[in-house]
C-alpha cells in the first residue's frame, strides 16, 4: 500500500488526491488508499520532530518567522471562485460596457 501512495505523490499527474493516485496505479483500488492514509496506522511522531527541526534549520531558528504567499501561483481553469462581475475595477467594467453598445 505505501509504495502505491509513494509513487502516486511523485510521480505524473496534476492531482494528488486519493482517488486520482489509485485510477493511476490501477493494482490498488480507491477504497484500500483511502483506509490506508485515513487510518494512520504509523507513528508520526519522529517525522514530525525531524520535519520541524529541519524547517527551523530552513528559516532561520526560534526567532524566525515563514510567510507563505501563495497568492502568487497561477490558477487553472476560467471560474474565479468569489468573484463577481462588480468586483471587477471599475475601468474594465466601464471598458465593457462600451462594447457592447458598439
Amino acid at each position: 500500500m505505501c509504495p502505491a501512495y509513494v509513487s502516486g505523490l511523485i510521480g505524473p499527474g496534476d492531482r494528488k488526491s486519493v482517488q486520482p493516485m489509485a485510477a493511476r496505479d490501477g493494482v490498488v483500488g480507491y477504497d484500500q488508499l483511502h483506509h490506508f492514509i485515513a487510518d494512520g496506522v504509523w507513528d508520526s511522531a519522529p517525522l514530525e520532530t525531524a520535519l520541524l527541526a529541519e524547517a527551523d534549520r530552513l528559516v532561520g531558528g526560534d526567532e524566525a518567522f515563514l510567510v507563505i504567499d501563495d497568492t502568487c501561483l497561477p490558477k487553472r481553469g476560467g471560474v474565479r471562485s468569489g468573484l463577481r462581475r462588480k468586483m471587477r475595477p471599475r475601468w474594465a467594467r466601464l471598458r465593457t460596457a462600451s462594447r457592447g453598445s458598439r
